[in-house]
């Protein structure tokens, strides 16, 4: 069957079944459907001429085109290495998905195990803190300090800066530092009351 490009109106030798043919001069893909039929049947001894210029009315610019079998030949090579590539890389792909999905699976078992260890430690700061609010009502200027202190160490454990906390008098600092601690407890979940 010989179509006419859509585009250049170069004559086109496709299988009558095909449903869509690449111009073999100027690289149009086109609907075989929905192209111009030449020839139903290829007249037999037919060959594509060696240069196609397209004429005046054609979408293409009216310089000589070559033919270009070699066009489908390097179709053809460029999927094969494509394939060849995919099929290599997809079993390394496929392992290493598998060891992070081992990975994650770990991490989330340690994670748990973490936060076990973390509320053990947020316990025991409670406690400090209960202490804290016994001494507020003995009336010691520092016991806000010494909560400002365990609630600090609730959120950032082994903090030098808590233990500074803990010695000082300036209860505005302290008040304010717990104010703040409060509030980052708070939005982790966690309770320095």
């Amino acid at each position: 069957m010989i179509i006419e490009c859509k585009h250049c109106g170069a004559p086109l030798d496709i299988q009558p079944n095909a449903t869509l043919a690449r111009c073999a001069y100027c690289g149009t893909t086109q609907r075989v459907k929905t192209a111009t039929t030449q020839f139903r049947q290829t007249p037999a001894g037919w060959h594509a001429p060696a240069q196609w210029t397209p004429p005046g009315q054609a979408a293409a610019r009216s310089v000589p085109l070559r033919f270009d079998h070699t066009k489908t030949v390097r179709k053809v090579v460029l999927f094969v290495i494509i394939i060849s590539v995919v099929t290599t890389v997809l079993p390394i792909a496929i392992v290493v998905i598998v060891m992070i999905a081992g990975a994650v699976a770990s991490s989330s078992s340690s994670s748990k195990s973490s936060r076990t260890k973390r509320t053990t430690k947020q316990t025991s700061t409670k406690k400090k803190i209960t202490k804290a609010h016994d001494l507020v009502g003995s009336g010691k200027a520092s016991e806000v300090c010494t909560q400002a202190a365990a609630c600090c160490r609730l959120l950032t454990p082994g903090s030098a800066a808590c233990d500074l906390l803990e010695t000082t008098d300036h209860v505005p600092a302290c008040r304010a530092s717990l104010d703040s601690f409060k509030k980052a407890a708070k939005a982790q979940g966690l309770s320095c009351e």
